[in-house]
Parts: C-alpha cells; sequence; structure tokens
C-alpha cells in the first residue's frame, strides 16, 4: 500500500473518532458544571456568623441564598462542594458547650521587704481574700454577675469557644469591677480588671493587676475553668 493510501486511511479515522471524542468531552464538562440546590437549617450558629463562615469555605461560582427568618441556607454549587458544605456544617453547627467558672478575689499587698523587680512574685505579697463566686456561661455567650458583700463586685465573662480535644476555654473577656457609694447617694464603678484569657480544664490561673509595679497594693484574681460535670475542687 502506498503513502498516500496509509494517509488517507489515517484521515478517514480521524474524521469517524472525531464526533465520539467530541460527544465524550462535551458529556464530562457537563457533569463537572452541573449544580444542584440544597437547603440546611441552622440550629445553633450565629446567622451573622454563618455569613461569613460561608464566604470563607466557598469556591468561585454558586449561589448561596441565607435567610434569617427562617434560619436557613440554600447552596446551590457543584455536588462536591455541597457534600463539603454539608460535613462542614455538621461539625460547625453544634449546641454551645457550657464552662463553669470559679473566680476567687484577693487583696495583695506589699511587703516591706519587697523587691520592685520581684514585682510578679505573689508570694511576696501579703494576700487577704475579698470575694469568690461560682458561675456558668455557654459557649459564644457572656453572663455578669453581682458576688461578695452586698454585691459590691461585678465580674462579667465572656466564652468564645471551647476545645475539647485540648480541653483548653478562650475567654474573649474577664472583667472585674467594684461598686462604691459616693458622697452623693449614688454609687461609683470602678473598672478593676478587664483581660482576655485562655483557660486550661481545671488548671487555676493567676491574674494580677495593679495601677503601676511601684504600687502598695494590687488586685489578685485567681480563675479556674471546668469543662465537665463531675467534682471539682479550687486547689
Amino acid at each position: 500500500m502506498s503513502h498516500w493510501h496509509h494517509a488517507s486511511l489515517l484521515a478517514g479515522l480521524l474524521l469517524l473518532a472525531a464526533p465520539v471524542l467530541a460527544q465524550e468531552s462535551e458529556e464530562k464538562v457537563g457533569a463537572t458544571e452541573a449544580e444542584i440546590q440544597r437547603v440546611f437549617t441552622i440550629h445553633y450558629l450565629d446567622m451573622e456568623d454563618i455569613t461569613v463562615l460561608l464566604s470563607r469555605q466557598l469556591e468561585g461560582g454558586g449561589l448561596v441564598t441565607i435567610d434569617n427568618k427562617t434560619r436557613s441556607v440554600i447552596l446551590q454549587h457543584r455536588p462536591d462542594v455541597v457534600e463539603r458544605i454539608e460535613r462542614w456544617l455538621a461539625e460547625i453547627d453544634v449546641p454551645p458547650q457550657a464552662a463553669v467558672v470559679r473566680v476567687l478575689l484577693e487583696k495583695a499587698e506589699r511587703k516591706p521587704s519587697q523587691d520592685a523587680e520581684r514585682f510578679q512574685v505573689l508570694d511576696e505579697w501579703t494576700r487577704t481574700p475579698l470575694a469568690e463566686t461560682t458561675l456558668e456561661v455557654k459557649e459564644r455567650s457572656e453572663v455578669t454577675q453581682a458576688f461578695g458583700p452586698d454585691g459590691v463586685y461585678e465580674v462579667r465573662v465572656k466564652l468564645s469557644s471551647v476545645d475539647r480535644q485540648r480541653e483548653m476555654m478562650i475567654f474573649d473577656e474577664l472583667a472585674i469591677a467594684h461598686f462604691k457609694a459616693d458622697e452623693d447617694g449614688g454609687t461609683r464603678r470602678r473598672q478593676l480588671l478587664r483581660t482576655s484569657l485562655d483557660l486550661r480544664d481545671r488548671t487555676p490561673k493567676t491574674v494580677m493587676s495593679a495601677s503601676s509595679s511601684n504600687s502598695d497594693v494590687a488586685l489578685v484574681v485567681r480563675v479556674v475553668g471546668v469543662l465537665r460535670d463531675d467534682d471539682w475542687k479550687v486547689k
């Protein structure tokens, strides 16, 4: 067979195969780009948080509709993306966990022999108990509670999140305030301490507040967070 016949036969085979190859290519593209719609009901998370979190999870394309009244998310996207979002929501849309927080308030006075460079060494302060309280706060919420004699102190804790694997509680805020009557018969509120705090389960943490390293008096706050409901004590 001549070279010309070989070329003609090859060209004919390619022409016959072209429609088949084109059809397979169109089917693959269509399957990849096909989108499905799924409605998810949000049970626990804040809807504003969902809006922000979804924007970080979704790839380009698709359509998302969030209905705050029905607490639902309507997602139109590729099947693989919809399945991934479904698994992700199942992991994060869970009941908020609660932590029991024990707060002990002490007044610390500098000993005459204390070295200013050892300001943070609590053993070198004379400490007097002032008040203590226990409160429970849920994840992604805050609690304010009065305590002490006649409720002269106020504690506010805001629990951001709970990490069960590390047994950690992350508090956006721990604040202590003091109320004192003034000469006009009113009440003055003085902020004594305001800080963020990470607590490991059942491990006490001490926070010290003073105006400066030269202060003779300071406030000492000992905090213990507990994730579980069984018996526990502050050591």
